[in-house]
């Protein structure tokens, strides 16, 4: 009986084994078997939103990022069995200089597999992308845009004239020109200057793209703007009417995906990525889901300083700049985190400002053509509302009062003194800001002055006056670091933040807060300059 019973249980364990062996060749089959990967570009950020005290993370942006895209697709870049890439291009939303970055990927991928782009309509940002595919296709009634870029900005001194609302402005210097659209009737010369110089720059990016595909007369296309499908494709812009269900009719290849990114144990390189205008808090907002950079990131790099398993940490930042206290808090942690291990910044489309000054203390910093940086400077506005509250809304202020400026910021305007003593104020944060470029990027301060005026740098610019080191994106940046380190592993970090329910913005970044290092926000929209 004893026998019996064992002989069945012999042979069940013959038979599992057989079927693991089995199995394990068939995988072994399947992994060598060409495959190819669909992506779909609709909701990538730069980083992974976390709520904190929310246990389920239902507000959470897509789960890849834009590093991680990045990385994943260059690790697959050399393998042979990887041999068609589709690109749903509905609905995309990268900005300019991330999609300069992956198409620069694109164009490397594209030297060993068939890249096709697919998109219903092509905004101008999705076309620029699909230039560096081997086929375009879209649908039939598609329009594809290329009508070139512009730039149009509100003035708003007549309205607040008229409205009796007084604004005492100081700006250091005569290019931070930030509070203009509320100061001016039009704009100066240095706006104007500032302003030309991202629309020719992006301008000369779409000609070259669209001569790479081949396109001889890409400047007369450009002024004509807009195409219907069958003129698209008799000009060479789209290769064919084709909806993504018969490109995928036509595919041989098993489908695959981009996998995980492994993780082991040991030394690492940190990746931190954060997002928005710089305030007290780390916040998102649902409704724009749009995302803030506060104390919470300052907390972050002094967490990552004291890891004694990090040998380098790469920052990926985007941001426009904001609070000059908070930009101080955060430039503080790096400087610290400097001395202890290796700090890169890889700046997104804009890194400006409070960005910049934040960066300065980092060992190496990277940035593309596209990136709009510098704007070394400060603004200070201060609203005088007595006169509308008086005058347009019959409201009668009264202060009452214990110190002779302590109704500084209440609805009068500031006396000769009071407007004084504030532009010294600012003029003392400017300074700083001029020392900390000073000492974090160890130039002369006599060189800072010159460079800085509040004017914003490309990319190129800015590493021809040594604002970066680097022209190159997160991928050169964090090669850089692997270089290095070549054992280390990279580990993602991301930020917890905090629901944001201020929908319009206002009280959020205005609260508690007089002195800026801030770009304007059209900067810092999902297409800094339309369409």
């Amino acid at each position: 009986m004893l026998k019996n019973k064992f002989g069945v249980f012999l042979s069940i364990v013959i038979f599992i084994f057989f079927v693991a062996i089995l199995l394990y060749f068939i995988k072994l089959q399947n992994e060598k078997k060409p495959y190819y990967i669909e992506l779909e570009l609709n909701n990538i950020k730069e980083e992974r939103v976390r709520i904190k005290n929310l246990p389920i993370q239902i507000l959470s942006t897509n789960n890849e990022t834009f590093p991680t895209l990045l990385l994943k697709l260059y690790k697959i870049k050399d393998d042979e069995k990887f041999k068609l890439l589709i690109l749903n291009l509905n609905d995309y939303n990268l900005n300019w200089e991330q999609t300069y970055e992956l198409r620069k990927l694109l164009k490397i991928l594209k030297k060993k597999r068939e890249i096709i782009c697919y998109a219903d309509k092509y905004s101008q940002s999705a076309y620029y992308l699909a230039t560096a595919c081997s086929k375009i296709y879209s649908a039939n009634g598609s329009i594809v845009e290329i009508p070139g870029f512009y730039s149009e900005i509100l003035f708003y001194k007549e309205l607040l004239d008229s409205l009796n609302i007084d604004i005492y402005a100081v700006q250091f210097e005569e290019y931070k020109g930030t509070l203009e659209p509320l100061t001016q009737r039009e704009p100066t010369k240095y706006y104007i200057e500032q302003r030309e110089k991202i629309l020719n720059t992006q301008y000369n990016e779409l000609l070259n793209a669209l001569k790479e595909r081949g396109i001889s007369h890409a400047e007369s296309l450009i002024n004509i703007g807009y195409f219907y499908i069958k003129d698209a494709i008799k000009n060479k812009l789209v290769d064919g009417i084709k909806y993504l269900d018969e490109i995928k009719k036509e595919i041989k290849y098993k489908k695959g995906n981009l996998g995980k990114l492994k993780e082991g144990g040991g030394k690492k390189i940190v990746v931190i990525s954060a997002e928005g205008t710089i305030i007290d808090r780390d916040l998102f907002d649902p409704v724009n889901r749009t995302t803030t950079i506060g104390k919470g990131f300052a907390e972050i790099i002094e967490k990552i300083r004291k890891d004694k398993s990090v040998v380098g940490v790469l920052i990926r930042i985007n941001s426009p700049g904001g609070s000059s206290l908070i930009s101080d808090i955060i430039s503080r942690e790096i400087k610290l985190l400097s001395k202890e291990k290796e700090v890169v910044v890889s700046m997104g489309r804009v890194c400006a400002s409070g960005c910049y000054y934040i960066s300065a203390y980092a060992d190496k910093i990277f940035s593309e053509p596209l990136t709009i940086t510098g704007s070394i400077g400060v603004i200070f506005a201060k609203f005088s509302l007595e006169d509308f509250y008086r005058k347009e809304l019959y409201i009668n202020p009264y202060i009452i009062k214990k110190g002779k400026h302590a109704d500084v910021f209440s609805s009068r305007k500031l006396s000769k003194e009071e407007k004084e003593g504030m532009k010294n104020l600012v003029y003392n944060i400017y300074e700083d800001f001029l020392n900390v470029v000073s000492d974090g990027r160890k130039m002369n301060i006599d060189s800072v002055k010159k460079i800085a005026k509040g004017k914003i740098y490309l990319g190129l610019e800015a590493k021809e006056i040594g604002l970066v080191d680097s022209i190159g994106g997160f991928l050169e940046a964090l090669n850089y670091l692997k270089n290095k380190y070549k054992d280390a592993r990279i580990e993602f970090i991301e930020r917890e933040m905090e629901l944001s329910l201020d929908l319009f913005g206002v009280s959020t970044i205005f609260k508690d807060e007089s002195f800026f290092f801030i770009e304007p926000s059209f900067l810092f929209q999902r297409e800094i300059v339309k369409p």
